[in-house]
């Protein structure tokens, strides 16, 4: 099938998260179509309806409790939350840590706002009459990262977004934590466009890649 390689594409993602498959994608795409088009936008959860309906959007990675009514959606992955510090921290050598040694650990934590102290590791450990101490809240998991291989903090964070893992030591959480799951999300008005069809192919062909190489390296 032919398709006109020239079509602008919009889509809208999280940045700190874009680097787990927006890369690889965008990568793929300019291989396979270098007069293509995107325009990538930052998370806006309120306004993902009405950008599809004004064709503002074309394509949203987003988790399932964000997706508007009446679209479709595909799920790419789904996601389980690791603990990481840096690899010659301390307590990397007698990891995983126990729930006590948790709590009395400091912590950071992603909050896009960069304000917020408290997460889903907090909802958790509350129900267990627990919590812990977190001292810093930022705004991007890029940033989160470098934060962890510099100080002697922890964090839980999401198992894709720790990439490979240099410099840090990773291991399960002592608190059951539920995982999510990533979703591509489209309108109706580009549902049978075949230009965007093979973009969102190109897509899953992506994500399916990732997964298989993530199963190989477990």
């Amino acid at each position: 099938m032919t398709v006109d390689h020239r079509i602008r594409f919009r889509l809208r993602e999280i940045f700190s998260r874009f680097a787990v498959l927006g890369l690889p994608f965008l990568a793929e795409l300019r291989r396979r179509a270098p007069r293509i088009r995107v325009a990538v936008r930052p998370a806006d959860n309120g306004r993902v309806q009405a950008q599809f309906e004004n064709g503002d959007l074309d394509l949203a990675l987003i988790t399932p409790e964000e997706v508007p009514p009446d679209v479709h959606a595909r799920c790419l992955f789904d996601e389980c939350y690791i603990c990481a510090l840096r690899a010659d921290h301390p307590d990397a050598a007698t990891a995983p840590v126990t729930i006590d040694r948790f709590c009395a650990l400091d912590h950071a934590l992603v909050s896009y706002g960069g304000q917020q102290f408290w997460g889903v590791t907090d909802d958790a450990l509350a129900k267990l009459g627990r919590e812990r101490r977190v001292v810093l809240s930022v705004a991007s998991f890029l940033a989160l990262a470098k934060v962890l291989r510099m100080t002697d903090l922890i964090a839980v964070i999401p198992r894709r977004l720790v990439g490979d893992g240099d410099g840090l030591a990773m291991f399960a959480p002592p608190v059951n934590l539920p995982g999510f799951s990533k979703l591509a999300v489209w309108h109706e008005r580009t549902h049978r466009d075949p230009g965007h069809r093979w973009v969102r192919s190109i897509l899953f062909e992506t994500c399916g890649a990732l997964e298989a190489n993530d199963s190989s390296l477990a």
